[in-house]
């Protein structure tokens, strides 16, 4: 897994097992089909007016 924060920095978390898992199951049966090959992505965090 690939994470790109703040600036373009990129950082490679662990992935713990029962995650990578999750994430497989979710592409097999569940995931809408999609040309793409991310997962999850977008450009900008959600905006929250709680803070």
């Amino acid at each position: 897994m690939r994470v790109r924060g703040k600036n373009g920095r990129r950082n490679d978390p662990p992935l713990p097992a029962d995650v990578g898992e999750a994430i497989a199951d979710y592409l097999r049966k569940s995931r809408p089909h999609n040309a793409s090959r991310r997962v999850f992505f977008a450009r900008q965090a959600p905006v929250r007016g709680d803070n």
